[in-house]
């Protein structure tokens, strides 16, 4: 199991707290990049739909994960998420005691335990996701749900190492990279019996034009996530590069794998030039913004007192002067151009009708 099964994390107050005002699930570090914490492919709309997130009312107490679990989405208060809605999913990333308390109350946890993989979840009201208001529209109502059992299903049967064979497959945690940032490079190793390959030592080299190596990275076991998983990581400037296994038992294995599984033996990755301080960190500083807010005699707050800077905005008098053009026809939306309309309306009726009448009478018609 991905969390621990002895003792809770949990007071009774809070549970009971949390079952009578509810709680909101948020998406944690380790579930930014996970097919898991993504309802739309554009970041800012799968942020603002985590926003609009709807309270739960129950979880379990086993919330706690265990080491070489990843948490991918966690449980947090409806007043401590609003705090922290300025800040992002990522903000948590630079604070360790904020890190810790999101594994100890993880809400959908994942684990990778020998060749299989298992999925934990605390609560059993995914339902609720079939309520989540749209961004930018007050009547349209997202169904998450579905989307979300679906990605479940593709999590399942997917597959996170898309490179190597039966004995020896490998990947990437991203696609893409910008310069500077850490590849994180996870692979599965097998016997030929199928059992799993410990201290295997071996190399994954990164090369340009498919000859030229540009960095390399040694295999280190990763006992925590389950036999024969290895990790490594390395740091590539910009460019195209192909990965590639090299050394020992590996190499050896996947070089001799003939299946059709074994036709991808390489794998490609981008990786971006340097992004600027910007792209780099999108989150709001807060106590820079109090900072500057501070040297200008103003203070600084979250979104959810918004309330409260009303009262500290300055009383302006204010004159402002508004001319108006008087007459009949001037103002369409006026009652009494209106009422003039339909009266010179009418008038034209009666003319046209008596004009008929004399008509008629005279012979002329």
């Amino acid at each position: 199991m991905p969390v621990e099964l002895s003792g809770s994390k949990w007071t009774p107050q809070e549970l009971q707290d949390q079952l009578r005002h509810g709680f909101v699930p948020v998406q944690a570090p380790d579930g930014l990049n996970s097919i898991l914490g993504q309802f739309s492919e554009d970041v800012g709309t799968n942020g603002e739909l985590w926003a609009s997130m709807p309270m739960w009312f129950w979880h379990s107490e086993q919330t706690a994960a265990r080491p070489g679990a990843s948490v991918i989405w966690s449980i947090e208060d409806a007043l401590a998420a609003k705090a922290k809605a300025t800040r992002g999913a990522r903000a948590l990333q630079d604070s360790t005691d904020e890190y810790e308390t999101v594994r100890q109350h993880a809400l959908l946890a994942t684990m990778n335990v020998g060749l299989g993989r298992v999925l934990y979840l605390a609560s059993p009201q995914t339902w609720r996701l079939r309520y989540v208001q749209t961004p930018g529209s007050d009547s349209h109502i997202e169904d998450l749900h579905r989307r979300f059992w679906g990605q479940v299903v593709r999590w399942a049967v997917g597959n996170d190492l898309p490179a190597g064979g039966k004995f020896v497959k490998f990947g990437t945690n991203k696609h893409s990279y910008i310069g500077g940032e850490p590849i994180v490079i996870t692979a599965r190793v097998l016997k030929e019996d199928f059992t799993p390959m410990q201290d295997a030592p071996f190399r994954i080299i990164a090369s340009r034009n498919g000859s030229s190596q540009i960095g390399e990275t040694t295999m280190v076991e990763a006992p925590t996530e389950g036999a024969g998983i290895y990790r490594g990581t390395m740091t590539l400037p910009a460019g195209s590069y192909t990965l590639s296994v090299h050394g020992g038992d590996p190499e050896k294995l996947l070089a001799n794998d003939t299946t059709v599984e074994a036709a991808q033996k390489t794998l490609a990755i981008e990786v971006a030039p340097d992004a600027t301080v910007e792209d780099r960190d999108v989150n709001a500083d807060p106590e820079r913004m109090a900072s500057i807010a501070k040297a200008g005699s103003g203070i600084a707050m979250d979104g959810c007192y918004f309330d409260v800077a009303a009262s500290h905005l300055p009383v302006v008098d204010h004159t402002e002067t508004q001319i108006i053009q008087a007459g009949l026809f001037s103002n369409p939306n006026d009652s009494r151009t209106q009422i003039a309309h339909w009266a010179f309306f009418a008038i034209f009726i009666v003319l046209i009708t008596t004009e008929w009448i004399l008509r008629k009478r005279g012979g002329l018609v």
